[in-house]
């Protein structure tokens, strides 16, 4: 009666490592070296098992497994069970391989990076004010990158204790199971008890196979956080040589004023129409309101979604309206910003003139606030961006539920 939820146990498992390492996955492109586990326990001191010839013995295993299930019908709980096994083992054994090719990957990445460098490029280009600007933005980038860097390993580090801890209990399980077979192998049990056993060591099989895994995961975000400080410093450094040789020109601080000019026209012309489409919105709102309060029965529904529709609309309108409100304030400051750059970088150093003195301190203050209000302005954003993924769910899931309505109804829904 053990045999359906064991063999649940272990396709649960296998869901489970998929999404785990799906989800680690998608920020890197990088993994790490299996340890050796076989079927059987590995004794001590012998050679580790190539990763590959692991997979092959335990496809092998499976496809016997699965033959003897073809043939025995899905009656046959255990081996029902044996392929859920050998299923859950690949995949563990699979991501494995991923994550040693990952490791591989980071490691020449290390070695390129340590080569540069040693021997920076000579032929290094001077670059302008706005390429130097962009090249300190990723170098910040970079900067930031190293912290979300560091929550990783501390969380690869944690999974490890959790595979052992796992480990730990499914040994001492297979013991007991070990222990208990032993004493009654000769009574009418004997059968049970002796499939309980093998259970149990794939158990510990699969959960030894699981923290080699996880602790490959540890190498591989090691080696990320030790590829990522090679990258800070290389841009660190290109920063440092690149910074001297450069000079603001005129024509950069023109560059960058022609660029905002142009965006704000984009938003200028994307909030008359907003204003537009929200004018015509209020109004298609205000009649279906009217035709809502002079209507009953069936008909009230459909109304009634035609509504909320127009009211999500407008919402949405408002809202973009409000951002591109900010935007093109946004735009107004970044380019004061630019023009007190160019002042500030032209501005002779050295000078005693008190006035530009007083002048560069006001500037300075008048910045930091703009820059608050940039982030308090970001914050918000942030903050709406969240209510309205909120607001989406919600809509999403009326939409599913609303399926099978009638489609002049589920149409204002959708």
């Amino acid at each position: 009666m053990f045999a359906p939820l064991r063999s649940a146990r272990y396709i649960l498992f296998a869901v489970l490592v998929f999404a785990f390492t799906l989800n680690t996955n998608a920020q890197h492109t990088l993994l790490t070296p299996a340890l050796p586990t076989n079927s059987s326990p590995v004794e001590p001191g012998a050679p580790p098992v190539p990763l590959a010839d692991k997979r092959a013995q335990n496809a092998e295993q499976l496809r016997l497994a699965q033959r003897k299930l073809d043939t025995s019908g899905k009656s046959d709980k255990v081996a029902a069970q044996e392929v859920a096994y050998y299923q859950t083992r690949e995949a563990v054994l699979a991501q494995q391989d991923a994550v040693e090719q990952q490791i591989k990957d980071l490691k020449s990445r290390k070695a390129a990076l340590e080569g540069q460098l040693k021997a920076p490029s000579a032929n290094e280009k001077a670059c302008t004010f706005a390429e130097l600007d962009r090249l300190k933005d990723t170098l910040a980038a970079d900067q930031a990158r190293m912290a979300l860097l560091a929550d990783k390993l501390a969380s690869a580090k944690a999974s490890v204790d959790r595979a052992q801890s796992v480990l730990d209990e499914d040994e001492l399980k297979s013991r007991e199971a070990q222990s208990a077979l032993k004493k009654g192998k000769e009574t009418p049990n004997g059968a049970t008890l002796a499939a309980a056993a093998v259970s149990a060591q794939h158990d510990v099989d699969l959960a030894a196979d699981t923290l080699a895994l996880r602790k490959s995961e540890v190498v591989r975000e090691q080696l990320s956080q030790e590829v990522q400080t090679l990258v800070v410093q290389l841009h660190h450094d290109q920063v440092a040589r690149l910074s001297p040789l450069v000079t603001f020109k005129k024509a950069d601080l023109d560059a960058q004023l022609n660029e905002i000019n142009q965006s704000q026209q984009v938003a200028t012309d994307a909030l008359s129409q907003a204003q537009d489409d929200l004018r015509s919105t209020a109004l298609e709102l205000n009649d279906a309101k009217k035709r809502l309060n002079a209507t009953t029965g069936a008909e009230r529904t459909k109304l009634l979604e035609e509504v909320a529709a127009k009211w999500r609309t407008k919402q949405k309108l408002d809202e973009q309206i409000d951002s591109l409100s900010q935007r093109l304030q946004q735009l107004s400051q970044l380019q004061t910003a630019w023009q007190r750059r160019y002042y500030i970088a032209t501005t002779k150093k050295g000078t005693n003139d008190h006035e530009v003195w007083l002048k560069l301190k006001a500037e300075q203050k008048e910045t930091k606030d703009i820059i608050e209000e940039l982030s308090s302005a970001l914050r918000i954003q942030i903050l709406t961006m969240k209510d309205l993924r909120t607001q989406l769910t919600a809509v999403e899931k009326k939409a599913e539920a609303a399926a099978k309505s009638p489609a002049d109804v589920s149409s204002w829904i959708q």
